[in-house]
């Protein structure tokens, strides 16, 4: 655990099918503090582990499993290595775009991946009103970043 922190009190959800390992239960513990809910709390959790989606800060608590693993990558001293040299020559034909702003294409993108990927979870059906992005908290306003094929 961070230094700065000596306790966080969470919230733990019932056990519910894992959203990314089948066969597996899943369970996460919610970050209840309001005096993380701030840019510096917010930095503190995610050094400890925690995750975003809308305005719950959360992180895997699985009983029978640890497979979920938040990894914290340093972008100032990031060097990529030589296959990772390799995908991004491979993928020249991407086109990337960052924005502060979603527009539909975006919410399209992200009703088709909930639909594929998380219909068994809390996160089912998609709307606009808990898309992780349309429902930023005031403490972080995340930038989107989109990548897509040319030409799709």
């Amino acid at each position: 655990m961070h230094p700065e922190i000596q306790q966080i009190r969470v919230g733990f959800t019932q056990n519910h099918p894992c959203s990314y390992l089948k066969d597996q239960q899943e369970r996460v513990a919610i970050a209840l503090d309001p005096e993380l809910q701030n840019a510096r709390g917010y930095e503190l959790l995610m050094a400890n582990g925690f995750r975003r989606s809308g305005d719950t800060i959360y992180r895997p608590h699985c009983e029978s499993c640890n497979k979920c693993v938040a990894i914290r990558v340093d972008v100032e001293r990031f060097k990529p290595s030589k296959s990772q040299k390799r995908l991004l020559n491979k993928g020249k034909d991407l086109v990337w775009e960052v924005k502060r702003e979603i527009d539909q294409d975006w919410f399209d993108i992200y009703s088709r991946y909930i639909t594929e990927r998380h219909q068994n979870g809390s996160m089912y059906p998609p709307n606009h009103d808990t898309s992780p992005s349309l429902s930023n908290p005031p403490r972080s306003r995340p930038l989107t970043c989109m990548c897509m094929s040319k030409g799709v």
